[in-house]
């Protein structure tokens, strides 16, 4: 699983499973090519994280400049793929009603092959796509099985309401006892499925930490696909989720 490994301008690098690392550097000289545009704001807002109650995502989604154009990921038929950077900047452009922002819309086939690589689990479409064990813990894979049913089977009793939102583009999942609060956000267009930290937190009573921690969002993405076959999943991310 490929992961943003830090932050800012000049040190932000992504590294797949297989430790192939590129930086956002790396990215801004391949695309140099590519010009700036104004994209719709509202159009991204299907798409933006939330940090709502997290003081020091807020506090960087305040500080971020919007004179940096936010890059995004397209495929080849000019989809939305995923912002790849400039969350905290899109997140403020929303915030401040803006109509639209600076971004650089990025063709991901058109990378050099060495950018690909540690992309290649977002090229990855249609609902074999699965988001793999992530290097740090692939020495515990084989006791996953033994976890997996426990995760499911909590998750099942944690989660027994859904709904569709953005015109069918985004799948909600929640517990009717708390209509108010999401508990996981997918959306189809992206293959990209959030869920909240309370979630993960809810089961520390149930599963030790430590098998908790290594193994909670590959049984989250089971049970997702278990109950949606048809959708594949590209991203995996936690976040603080509100609802809409």
């Amino acid at each position: 699983m490929m992961g943003v490994i830090n932050e800012g301008l000049h040190d932000t690098s992504w590294e797949n499973d297989k430790g192939d690392k590129i930086t956002l550097m790396d990215l801004l000289d391949a695309t140099e090519d590519i010009p700036v545009s104004d994209i719709s704001v509202e159009e991204l807002k299907p798409h933006l994280l939330s940090w709502d109650g997290d003081e020091d995502e807020v506090k960087k989604i305040d500080s971020a400049d919007l004179q940096y154009p936010i890059l995004i990921f397209v495929n080849d038929d000019g989809e939305f793929i995923t912002i790849i950077d400039g969350h905290h900047r899109a997140q403020k452009a929303a915030r401040q009603e803006l109509e639209t922002i600076r971004a650089k819309v990025i063709p991901i086939n058109s990378l050099p092959k060495h950018i690909k690589l540690v992309f290649k689990h977002m090229m990855s479409e249609g609902k074999d796509a699965y988001v793999s064990r992530a290097r740090s813990d692939q020495e515990y894979e084989e006791e996953y099985p033994k976890w997996k049913k426990s995760i499911i089977k909590i998750l099942e009793s944690e989660i027994d309401s859904m709904a569709e939102i953005n015109d069918g583009k985004i799948i909600v999942l929640l517990n009717r006892k708390n209509l108010d609060k999401n508990l996981i956000k997918y959306d189809k267009i992206n293959e990209r499925l959030w869920y909240d930290y309370s979630l993960q937190e809810n089961l520390e009573g149930y599963i030790p930490n430590g098998y908790l921690s290594r193994h909670f969002k590959y049984g989250l993405q089971d049970f997702f696909k278990k109950h949606f076959p048809d959708y594949g999943v590209r991203e995996l991310t936690a976040a603080s989720l509100v609802s809409y």
